[in-house]
C-alpha cells in the first residue's frame, strides 16, 4: 500500500498569484527589468519538480496515479514575454546541459579509475602517474561548471512557478518584482487571484 504525504500549508511574504494555464496573459513587459518586451521566452513548469497545490482526492497524488497506471502529464511551458537584453534562447542551453550531463558521466568513470590506480600506485609505493592527478583536480571543476550551467537565470529567478494542480490545470505564479505582478493581474482581473498561502500534497 503506497504512503500518503500529509498536506502541508506554505505561507509566502509577498502574494503568489493563481491563473489557469490556458487563459494566462503575460503582460508586454520583461519581468526582469520591466522595459518594454519584444520577444517571447519560455518558463518551464516540471510536474516531477514541483508536488501538486490543493488535490482533494487520494486518486490525485502521485503515488495513488501511479498505483492505478495513470501516467502523469507532460512538462508545461509557459511562454511570457521579455526584453531584447534578456532574451536568451534556450536551444543552445539545453544542449550545453547535455554536455555536461554526458561530460560528467564520463569523468565519473575516470575518476573512479584514477582514484584506483592512485591507490595502488601508493600501495606499492610507486612514483604518481600525473594523468590520474589530473583527473582528480578536472573531476570537481567540471562538476562546478554543471552547478553554474543549471543554476536559475535571471527569467527563472523572475518568474517562479511556485506549484500546480494535479491535473495542470491552474499553475501558482511567484514575480520577483511587484510592478509586473500588478501588470500581470490587469492583463488576468477575471482570471486571476492573489493568495498567501497554498496547501501541498
Amino acid at each position: 500500500m503506497a504512503l500518503r504525504m500529509t498536506p502541508q500549508k506554505e505561507f509566502f511574504k509577498e502574494p503568489v498569484i493563481r491563473v489557469p494555464v490556458n487563459k494566462i496573459r503575460f503582460p508586454d513587459i520583461c519581468p526582469i527589468c520591466g522595459a518594454k518586451a519584444t520577444r517571447p521566452a519560455r518558463v518551464a513548469a516540471t510536474p516531477g519538480k514541483n508536488r501538486p497545490l490543493r488535490a482533494p482526492y487520494p486518486v490525485l497524488y502521485p503515488s495513488a496515479r501511479r498505483g492505478l497506471g495513470i501516467i502523469p502529464p507532460e512538462t508545461k511551458s509557459l511562454l511570457l514575454n521579455v526584453c531584447d537584453e534578456h532574451y536568451k534562447s534556450d536551444e543552445g542551453d539545453s544542449n550545453y546541459k547535455v554536455v555536461c550531463f554526458v561530460g560528467n558521466g564520463l569523468l565519473a568513470a575516470a575518476f573512479m579509475f584514477a582514484l584506483f590506480v592512485i591507490g595502488s600506485d601508493l600501495w606499492i609505493g610507486r612514483e604518481l602517474d600525473p594523468l590520474p592527478l589530473s583527473i582528480l583536480v578536472i573531476f570537481p571543476i567540471s562538476l562546478l561548471v554543471t552547478i553554474i550551467a543549471f543554476r536559475a537565470g535571471p527569467l527563472a529567478a523572475s518568474v517562479r512557478i511556485v506549484g500546480f494542480d494535479s491535473h495542470l490545470q491552474n499553475v501558482w505564479l511567484n514575480f520577483r518584482r511587484s510592478d509586473y505582478r500588478d501588470a500581470f493581474m490587469e492583463e488576468n482581473t477575471m482570471n486571476a487571484e492573489l493568495v498567501r498561502w497554498i496547501i501541498r500534497s
